[in-house]
C-alpha cells in the first residue's frame, strides 16, 4: 500500500502532513485517509482470520473494501508507533467490539468512516 497524503480542509490551525512526515512518536496522533475502491484479495492482506470473517459479513463489495482499507491502515500506522510489522500485530475485539492490540492495554484507536474518507 502506498503511502498517502494526509489532508485537512476544515480544521484552521492544524497542519497535516504526508504520512512519510509523521514523526510516530505523538501521544495523540489524528489521520485522516481518503477511500480507494479497489478489489482485494483478503488471502493477501495482513489481516486475522476474525478480521477476514468480519469483512465477509458485509453484502456490498464497497463496504467490505472500506472495512478492509481501514484496518490495513490502523496494522500499518499502529506497526510503525509499536516497531512491528502489520502483521505481527494481534488485534482482538475490546469494549463495543473496537480493535484492541493484544498485551498491550495502553494503546487505545479508534476509527471513523465518514463518506469517501477515513477520518
Amino acid at each position: 500500500m502506498a503511502d498517502v497524503f494526509v489532508f485537512n480542509t476544515t480544521l484552521p490551525g492544524v497542519s497535516w502532513q504526508s504520512l512519510v512526515a509523521c514523526s510516530y512518536s505523538d501521544t495523540v496522533a489524528v489521520f485522516r485517509f481518503q477511500f480507494v475502491n479497489d478489489p482485494v484479495d483478503l488471502q493477501q492482506t495482513e489481516l486475522q482470520a476474525h478480521e477476514i470473517s468480519q469483512a465477509l459479513r458485509y453484502h456490498r463489495q464497497e463496504d467490505r473494501n472500506r472495512f478492509v482499507y481501514a484496518r490495513r491502515m490502523l496494522r500499518i500506522l499502529v506497526g510503525r508507533y509499536v516497531k512491528k510489522k502489520p502483521n505481527e500485530l494481534i488485534f482482538k475485539p475490546g469494549i463495543n467490539n473496537k480493535p484492541e492490540i493484544e498485551n498491550t492495554p495502553e494503546w487505545h484507536m479508534n476509527v471513523s468512516h465518514s463518506g469517501g474518507g477515513l477520518p
